[in-house]
């Protein structure tokens, strides 16, 4: 079958799904005949001495054997092949098929998030059928695309299923910002007015154009757009008369959880819920640079084991351990670390339980290195603040 041929081949996705079941099929019965043969090939070797028919047994086995192995690789090769084919033909839909999808949803003025909602009507994923029932009724996917050629496109977007984010990173574009630069309410700028301005560095998501509006003796190109951080919406020039280009294409900035991490309402503060290892997090936010309160540390001995250390008497969030128990003197009023030298999180030497009394010798201010951190949007749509890396190294990594 040629290349033209299998483009236009309607079923793929049924060819494929039968292919499988053979395959399936003929796994099964190759591993009954391996046992056979394992079988017969044990009770052959009780035969001593060797006879012409055990021996011609033997050959007859080994036929066998290798018959059914090439034909199980025969049948591994075909699935693959078939599979192959398969992820071509919805690869070679995959860009026309997010200009269609991103075409309709401009025209119906829905934002990624409203098209997402659409579709998946309350679930936390799209259905193929939905998928596909939109996709084959564009005007804008031309040629038109078949059904199963449809559902290998939805697997090719996200395979077991299209997420939220999944969907935006496929239809959405985004614009980084380069300078500094208003929005405003209208597309023409001889009659608009300035609603807001969209700073350096800010990510846009492209609601409507790009469209190329013609001045006096040049042109511009604007796009009406939304802030992912603020949500800020209006019209906003990508390049101006004078070639400023005040806006760059971009791709959505995305983060995949490689350790737990705790999301918080902002950094440091109250604990959202945690983020498991390989969510997907859409940042709104950052990185940035989030400085952290110094914390107050102690100089102390046990008056309980006489054992000298360190301890932490209020730390970043504000949360006080030890209380004044008289002159050079505290006691712990919440469990905390006795550690063996000054700095918040060595090794220590014990845990100070409540009401152990300690001796105090000095008080220093700690300075806590500065938090990378971004504020992000899940798939289940909680949005929060997590700390980009901590000292054991990354805690989130860019997609």
């Amino acid at each position: 079958m040629s290349n033209d041929d299998v483009k236009t081949f309607a079923t793929p996705g049924t060819l494929l799904e039968a292919t499988q079941k053979q395959v399936a099929d003929l796994t099964t019965k190759a591993n009954e005949s391996r046992e056979a043969v394992k079988e017969q090939t044990t009770k052959l070797a009780e035969v001593t001495p060797a006879t012409g028919g055990s021996k011609e047994a033997k050959n007859q086995i080994a036929t066998l054997s290798q018959t059914v192995e090439a034909a199980t690789k025969q049948s591994n090769m075909l699935e693959k092949q078939v599979k192959s084919k398969c992820i071509q033909l919805g690869e070679a839909r995959y860009d026309d098929g997010a200009t269609a999808i991103r075409t309709y949803a401009q025209g119906k003025g829905l934002s990624g998030e409203a098209l997402f909602k659409q579709l998946a009507g309350g679930a936390t994923q799209i259905p193929v059928d939905a998928f596909v029932k939109l996709i084959t009724s564009l005007e804008a996917m031309d040629p038109k695309i078949p059904a199963e050629h449809a559902k290998l496109l939805f697997n090719c977007i996200q395979p077991g299923g299209i997420k939220r984010s999944g969907l935006l990173r496929y239809v959405s574009v985004y614009y980084k910002v380069m300078k500094d630069i208003a929005y405003t309410d209208k597309l023409d700028v001889s009659d608009c007015k300035t609603t807001s301005k969209a700073e350096k560095n800010e990510v846009i998501e492209l609601l409507e154009g790009p469209v190329t509006i013609g001045l006096e003796s040049s042109q511009m190109t604007r796009i009406r757009g939304k802030c992912i951080s603020t949500n800020v919406e209006g019209w906003i020039t990508v390049s101006g008369n004078q070639g400023s280009k005040f806006l760059e294409a971009c791709k959505k900035p995305y983060y995949v959880c490689k350790r737990e991490v705790d999301m918080a309402a902002e950094v440091g503060g109250k604990v959202l819920r945690k983020v498991a290892v390989g969510e997907m997090l859409e940042v709104l936010d950052g990185p940035k640079d989030v400085e952290q309160p110094d914390i107050q540390r102690a100089k102390v001995k046990t008056v309980k084991d006489k054992m000298p250390g360190w301890v932490t008497l209020t730390d970043e969030k504000g949360t006080a351990f030890t209380k004044e128990g008289g002159e050079k003197k505290l006691v712990v009023i919440k469990q905390v670390e006795l550690t063996k030298t000054i700095g918040a999180g060595t090794a220590a030497h014990r845990t100070l339980e409540v009401d152990e009394e300690l001796e105090l010798i000095d008080t220093k201010t700690v300075k806590i290195p500065k938090v990378v951190a971004i504020q992000v949007k899940a798939d289940d749509d909680a949005i929060g603040w997590v700390a980009v890396k901590d000292s054991k190294g990354p805690l989130v990594a860019s997609v």
